[in-house]
């Protein structure tokens, strides 16, 4: 079993054992938001996020959440000149509040995965050279290659949840994941 496998399965029976004891409604959310591809050569891209996120209380301050969120970067130079990213982030975290069991201001982080898919396309390459593997030519000089990893994610975040009805939740965050920054706003269920 790798290292995120291992990991997920620890965070998954911490969710088990949360789910009997707990101080507060389960709260179930989905979201929209602007994502920030980055690398520690700079920023790759902004796009826009969907995702959700599952929350437990453990206490009356601190719940236990898993976060999922994809989003799709892409850089276009021209019409065969492109590179393309589906970023897929899975956050599971703890999380700190203060306030009401409904309403409150939080901070979190914890450590998840990320998968990376990417594309890039290109007929930059002088005529005098052609890319070996895994460069790939679809058409005359039109190369591409395709590639797919999935590392270890740290992440932090920050927010609000406001509660405008009896089981309605508003939920507004930043985070940060690796290199990766964002901006979101979730609409949301009180279980009971």
């Amino acid at each position: 079993m790798n290292r995120f496998a291992r990991w997920a399965t620890g965070y998954l029976l911490l969710f088990a054992a949360a789910a009997w004891p707990q101080r507060g409604p389960v709260e179930v959310f989905g979201h929209v938001g602007l994502f920030r591809a980055g690398s520690d050569e700079g920023s790759l891209g902004r796009a826009p996020s969907l995702g959700g996120t599952v929350t437990i209380p453990l206490t009356q301050r601190l719940a236990v959440e898993v976060d999922v969120q994809t989003a799709r970067v892409t850089r276009r130079h021209a019409e065969d000149d492109f590179w393309t990213s589906r970023r897929t982030l899975v956050a599971p975290g703890l999380q700190y509040r203060w306030g009401s069991a409904t309403s409150y201001v939080f901070v979190g982080g914890g450590l998840g995965g990320e998968r990376d898919s990417s594309l890039s396309r290109t007929d930059r390459f002088a005529d005098w050279y052609t890319p070996g593997p895994p460069w790939r030519e679809i058409r005359p000089r039109v190369f591409e290659v395709e590639h797919t990893e999935f590392s270890n994610l740290y992440h932090v975040r920050v927010g609000f949840v406001a509660s405008p009805a009896v089981r309605l939740r508003i939920r507004v965050e930043t985070y940060v994941a690796n290199w990766h920054w964002g901006l979101r706003i979730a609409a949301g269920y009180g279980f009971r």
